[in-house]
């Protein structure tokens, strides 16, 4: 496949016409099966495309995303029969066990560059403090998630099989920026200060009642506002961030696993490892392993090229 391109080519998005799909699979060893995961560009119109009724029994446990490159429609959850409609430059969000439909509404519907994972790797990020803020999120005039959307559904029709895992962790890190910033667009003024505070403090022993204080609110209105904002808890919220910092530790600063650990503040470092899988899905040994993999495999191509 030719690369795809957000700018004028031979491969410019406005030229496709025809569904693209890359579908690549990895390996579940413990339940011994096959698990998808997909990207591409899809064209949703009247002549090929009215409804669409996502049922769990139907459908799968399946996590899916789109970006709304052009036209538009509507989302409708089954359950509340609420109305959402959605058109270029929104984000949508299809989650695993929710029933809902996507329509057009105009006989010219829409063009979607999209992601699609087996849902249990959504519960791994879910579970551990990543929460939808509404299946439809309106991303603005920035095209920057567009890019990165395109740069996945680019690298997954290129990498080796080995690789796949590691493009399926950078679609759900996607995943989670894309609703934090659902997320900011409900901010209010404490609860950004108290995401700044943990950011620069999560790896120190903070209290979430001394975050409160800091703030300047009672720790019960920060509890329940903050909730509402991001969609998880600040404990939640300082575990993530500290994985990041760890994640950042280990690939940029090259630190060992075992200093890691200590440098972010687990007791010791299984406790480390556990919560670093519970977050990424790997634990830190494999995810190190597969971006050094991934460093070398650019490294190679940029010397050839």
């Amino acid at each position: 496949m030719n690369e795809i391109h957000n700018s004028a080519g031979p491969a410019d998005i406005n030229n496709i016409s025809e569904n693209i799909n890359i579908t690549r699979s990895i390996t579940d060893k413990r339940h011994n099966k096959l698990l998808r995961v997909e990207a591409g560009i899809m064209i949703k119109n009247a002549e090929n495309y009215r409804t669409a009724h996502h049922a769990p029994k139907d459908f799968g446990y399946i996590y899916s995303g789109f970006y709304v490159y052009d036209g538009r429609g509507v989302y409708i959850d089954c359950k509340t029969n609420t109305e959402i409609p959605f058109s270029k430059g929104d984000f949508v969000q299809r989650i695993p066990g929710v029933e809902h439909e996507t329509n057009c509404v105009d006989e010219n519907g829409w063009k979607e560059i999209y992601i699609l994972f087996d849902g249990s790797f959504f519960d791994a990020f879910s579970n551990s403090g990543i929460m939808t803020v509404s299946p439809v999120i309106h991303l603005g005039k920035d095209n920057t998630i567009e890019k990165k959307i395109l740069a996945q559904v680019n690298r997954l029709s290129r990498v080796s099989d080995n690789d796949v895992p590691y493009v399926l962790f950078e679609m759900q890190s996607l995943i989670y920026e894309i609703n934090q910033i659902g997320q900011s667009n409900r901010k209010l003024p404490h609860v950004d200060a108290a995401c700044e505070y943990i950011r620069q403090n999560c790896c120190n022993g903070i209290s979430m009642k001394n975050t409160a204080y800091k703030v300047g609110v009672s720790y019960n209105r920060l509890r329940r506002d903050f909730r509402k904002v991001t969609g998880m808890s600040m404990s939640d919220y300082c575990q993530i961030e500290r994985i990041k910092s760890a994640v950042y530790m280990m690939t940029v600063e090259k630190k060992p696993i075992k200093e890691v650990a200590s440098l972010t503040g687990y007791a010791n470092e299984f406790i480390f490892i556990r919560q670093f899988s519970k977050i990424t899905g790997y634990p830190p040994g494999k995810y190190l392993k597969l971006h050094t993999q991934q460093i070398s495999s650019i490294s190679e191509k940029s010397a050839i090229l």
